[in-house]
């Protein structure tokens, strides 16, 4: 028995190697946190990076 994220092992629960057991004892989910600065001094490289990452993050089964 091991203890790991959900996303490194999303692929392998839904092929079915992998099974959830103690499921009751799940820990609960922990929120992701995207920082950036915003205003003048916001680079749009940056806004434009996190504009991705929040997209990836959200269309993510695996993080839900």
């Amino acid at each position: 028995m091991t203890r790991l994220l959900s996303y490194q092992i999303a692929p392998y629960l839904d092929s079915g190697q992998l099974q959830i057991v103690l499921a009751d004892h799940q820990p609960a989910c922990v929120p992701i946190h995207v920082l950036h600065r915003e205003g003048r001094l916001a680079s749009a490289k940056v806004r434009n990076f996190v504009d991705l990452l929040v997209a990836s993050l959200r269309a993510d089964k695996a993080l839900r």
